[in-house]
Parts: C-alpha cells; sequence; structure tokens
C-alpha cells in the first residue's frame, strides 16, 4: 500500500507541471491573438476613418464645384450688363464726332469753302477712329463673356483670355491719348491740344469700365482654380494615404 501512494504521488507532481505548461502555451497563444486582433481592429478603424475623410472632403469638393458654377453664371450675368454699358458709353463719342462734323460743314458752306466739306467715307472713318477704343472694349467684354462660359473657365491659356489680355494694353493707351470727345479738334484748332489746353466745351471720356470687369472676372477666375485644386489634392492625399495601408496589410 505504501508503495502504491508514493507512486501515485509521484504521477501527480509530473502531472501538474505538465497542466502548468499547458495553461500558459494556451496563456500566451490567446495573448498574441488578442494583440493581432487589436491590430487589425486598429488598422480597420483607420481604413474607416479614411473612408470618411474621403467621403466628406469629395462632398466638399462637389459643393464648392457648385458654388464655382453658380459664381461663373453671376459672372455672366454682369458681363451682359458691362456689354449693355459700353455699347451705350460708345453711342457717346460716336454722336459728339457727328455733331462736329455737321458743325464743321455748316461753317464750310457759311464760307464757301465746300472743298473742305466733310463726306459721308470721311465721316464714317474719323467717327470709328474716335469711337476706336469704346469698340476695342466691346470686343474685350465679349472675350471675358467667352472665357466665363466655357467649362474649363479658369484655364488661363485659352484663346479667349488671350485675346482680352491682348486688348488690354491697347484700351489703356488709347484712354490715355484721347481722354476727351471730339475728333475735330485738330482741323478746328491747328495747334494740337493738351490738357492744360482744354476748354470747357471738352466732354470727357468715361473711363473704360471693361478694365474693372476683366480684373473682377479674372481674379473670380483664379481664386475658383485655387479652391478647386486644393480639393483635388486633398482628396488625391486621402486616397494615397487610404492605398498605402492597404499595401502594409497586404504585406503582413
Amino acid at each position: 500500500r505504501r508503495s502504491k501512494k508514493a507512486s501515485s504521488n509521484a504521477d501527480k507532481n509530473t502531472s501538474e507541471p505538465d497542466n502548468t505548461k499547458g495553461s500558459s502555451s494556451e496563456e500566451s497563444s490567446s495573448k498574441s491573438k488578442e494583440k493581432n486582433g487589436n491590430n487589425d481592429d486598429g488598422k480597420t478603424s483607420l481604413e474607416e476613418q479614411l473612408d470618411r475623410a474621403l467621403a466628406s472632403v469629395s462632398t466638399s469638393h462637389e459643393q464648392t464645384r457648385k458654388i464655382h458654377s453658380a459664381w461663373r453664371a453671376q459672372l455672366q450675368r454682369i458681363s451682359i450688363i458691362v456689354l449693355f454699358v459700353i455699347i451705350s458709353q460708345a453711342k457717346n463719342p460716336a454722336s459728339a464726332c457727328v455733331g462736329d462734323i455737321k458743325a464743321w460743314n455748316e461753317k464750310m458752306e457759311a464760307n464757301n469753302t465746300k472743298e473742305d466739306v466733310i463726306g459721308f467715307v470721311q465721316a464714317m472713318y474719323l467717327c470709328l477712329a474716335d469711337s476706336m477704343m469704346e469698340l476695342m472694349g466691346l470686343a474685350c467684354s465679349l472675350f471675358v463673356f467667352w472665357t466665363i462660359s466655357q467649362s474649363t473657365a479658369d484655364d488661363f491659356s485659352s484663346v479667349p483670355f488671350k485675346l482680352a489680355t491682348s486688348l488690354l494694353p491697347l484700351i489703356v493707351i488709347s484712354y490715355i491719348q484721347n481722354r476727351t470727345m471730339g475728333c475735330l479738334r485738330d482741323l478746328e484748332d491747328p495747334v494740337p491740344q493738351t490738357e492744360d489746353s482744354e476748354t470747357d466745351n471738352d466732354q470727357a471720356r468715361p473711363f473704360p469700365v471693361v478694365l474693372v470687369f476683366y480684373v473682377i472676372a479674372n481674379l473670380s477666375l483664379f481664386a475658383m482654380k485655387v479652391q478647386r485644386s486644393q480639393g483635388e489634392e486633398n482628396i488625391q492625399k486621402i486616397q494615397k494615404l487610404k492605398q498605402d495601408l492597404l499595401d502594409s496589410k497586404k504585406k503582413k
């Protein structure tokens, strides 16, 4: 009996370490699984956060695009108003020139110098030459309207934008050289008039409003381009982060 008890106690002692070893291995495996699970959960939550950020940025970008579309539509309406203003301004120098020509012809007929009477062709040339700044402003405003109406309105390398820009220095030079209306000043007075010698009868030429509209329209288009580029850049950054996360999960 004593020998049997001793042998049974020995068996218990040998079995206890085996049980402890098994339990420790199970605990280590469960801890590793928990770590892997936590890592997977972290990556999954990060991926979800990136998805939410991408959806938010995409929604904001779409809203910005709609605002820009409404903004361009408003600029188109303003450009139509500017067109009517420029047409109204173009009538003033033409009317002043026609009045000067009529007065000149009446004076020449009264002095029996009919050879100096201005004919129809010459009168048309004088009216067009005196209204050249207004005509260039009208063309420039049409080109600006064409630029705004394009789907890629913020493309500053387009043909209408280049045409509108090329007319700006000509309009400015024409306004500086001819700030008063009237096409027969040189004929009435052989000495060219200067700013100091202008009389009270000289009518000041209106400032070309197309210059102001050109600046406003292109600053607006530039702001739209910057905002659109920032939105697209943010979307690309989030997509790149998401792709990097997926690549790192595949490698592991």
